[in-house]
């Protein structure tokens, strides 16, 4: 299956669950229920494969920015309270919901379409707009900058580094970015022919990981004589999406169509974990600030949680039906400690430390929320990615 733009993801997804399973030796999952989540312990058997590393040769291309301008904003305070049901029925009571308020941007650039966004290191956010061309910043006053990229690009996945670079994957080009803002320079490195990288992450190394679904690997780069090295995963078409850096120094990914949580070890070893919903659809995927692994799971519509010491996976199941979970991010108290886009439902969750959620609803109706990240001051951001919402918005409490 290919991960094909957000308009289309919904019949990609429908395809991929008709094949999820083919050919395919399930690993051993002994389950042990609790009555609103479940927690189950997992069998692992690691894996090598035969990477490949190729040498690449950045282009090296310079770029346009447009000064910095502010367009509408509108602030939105919406007290909301989990209803009791929304709890774990062994809790007394439900914990009481803080009060949000949204922010929201509108983005200069009309029908942008930001799937990433994540903190900069300047204390702003950074996005990628996929129809939109480009890759822009906003401040928390809502002034935008905006970098336009070369004519048919596919920003998607972001992050930004220590040293204040930007990096994206460029999905239908198979390429990944780096972007220096201070420079307006913008280096583009090629993948293998086909490849399709979606997700991006910075492993404790140094170096860049990316997932590639068209080549069925994770891939990572180095800045030690550039090279590229692809790593095949063991599960045929298991379509890897979301990637993260874990607390053990290893690189953590999603399979979407294999329903498997991934580990690599920066020599190449790789560890898949089953997950216990069938065909849930694993997509997001983060480090949590208890050390664990957190990740959607968009068709079973919960947020899972991998102890990675216990090797047990728990599921906590989202209020709203079919609300579809997407990504998600960590967060520190007294918010709760993760945040999850809701594309469907149009709501921000929050997975509170006593394993209850809480919900917000976006204040633009079908607004598409998709990327999610978390600034230095525990404010969250989000993106709206549907052409009804454009904007980036933010999101703290009170």
């Amino acid at each position: 299956m290919k991960f094909v733009s957000l308009k289309r993801f919904n019949c990609a997804c429908m395809l991929a669950m008709s094949i999820m399973f083919a050919g395919l030796t399930p690993l051993s999952v002994m389950a042990a229920s609790t009555t609103s989540s479940s927690s189950n312990h997992i069998q692992r058997q690691p894996v090598s494969t035969n990477p490949l590393t190729v040498k690449v040769k950045p282009l090296f291309v310079h770029i346009t920015s447009t000064a910095p301008r502010q367009l509408h904003l509108r602030t939105y305070t919406r007290p909301e309270f989990t209803r009791p049901e929304f709890t774990r029925p062994e809790l007394k009571s439900g914990k009481k919901a803080l009060a949000p308020i949204f922010t929201e941007y509108l983005i200069p650039t009309r029908l942008a379409e930001s799937t990433g966004v994540t903190n900069g290191t300047d204390n702003t956010i950074w996005f990628s707009e996929v129809d939109g061309n480009k890759i822009g910043h906003v401040t928390s006053d809502g002034i935008f900058t905006e970098f336009a990229l070369p004519a048919q690009s596919d920003a998607r996945r972001i992050i930004a580094l220590a040293d204040g670079t930007i990096w994206f994957t460029d999905l239908n080009n198979g390429k990944i970015e780096e972007l220096v803002p201070t420079l307006s320079l913008l280096s583009i490195y090629s993948l293998p022919a086909g490849a399709k990288p979606f997700d991006i992450a910075i492993g404790a190394a140094g170096n860049i990981w990316i997932t590639d679904y068209a080549h069925n690997s994770i891939d990572r780069l180095s800045f030690t004589g550039n090279a590229l090295t692809t790593f095949p995963l063991p599960t045929y078409k298991a379509q890897p999406l979301g990637i993260i850096a874990g607390a053990d120094n290893a690189i953590w990914f999603t399979e979407l169509d294999r329903n498997k949580l991934g580990r690599i070890t920066p020599n190449g070893i790789t560890t898949e974990i089953p997950l216990p919903t069938f065909a849930s659809e694993p997509t997001g995927i983060t480090l949590g600030t208890d050390s664990n692994i957190w990740f959607t799971e968009q068709a079973g519509n919960q947020i899972g949680r991998l102890d990675t010491q216990r090797a047990a996976v728990t599921e906590f199941p989202i209020p709203t039906a079919a609300s579809r979970p997407l990504f998600l991010t960590s967060v520190g108290n007294p918010i709760g400690q993760i945040a999850f886009t809701e594309y469907n439902a149009n709501k921000i969750g929050i997975v509170n430390t006593d394993g209850s959620i809480n919900e917000y609803t976006v204040p633009t109706p079908d607004s598409g929320p998709y990327a999610i990240t978390a600034s230095s001051n525990n404010d969250i951001w989000f993106t709206e990615a549907h052409y009804k919402g454009n904007k980036i918005v933010r999101l703290n409490f009170k």
